[in-house]
């Protein structure tokens, strides 16, 4: 009796240990499966995030560019104008000059 008590009791030792074994794979294999689903989601996101930061990058890029040009011209207008400005100033000088002796 006390060996088919011992044999019964180690046999649902056994069952028991091996479905808790059975489960604890199963929820690690379940833990890994969920940590690469949101490996590849990050992956994802952050490759979407680095390309619209290369669109917004570029578009910053053309924008500044424009003004830059569009400075240049202003620049060049403005730098014609006191070209002249000075032009002027001069022939006012000699003129005041020459009338002054």
């Amino acid at each position: 009796m006390r060996l088919c008590s011992a044999t019964l009791a180690f046999g649902l030792l056994l069952t028991t240990i091996g479905c808790t074994q059975h489960d604890v794979n199963r929820a690690r294999q379940e833990s890994r499966d969920t940590g690469q689903e949101l490996k590849t989601e990050a992956k994802d996101a952050g490759r979407e995030l680095k390309e619209d930061s290369k669109d917004a990058a570029y578009k910053t890029g053309k924008a500044a560019h424009k003004l830059a040009e569009e400075t240049k011209e202003a620049a060049k207008t403005v730098g014609t104008k006191l070209n002249e400005a000075s032009k002027d100033m001069k022939r006012g000088w000699e003129d005041a000059k020459r009338d002054g002796k």
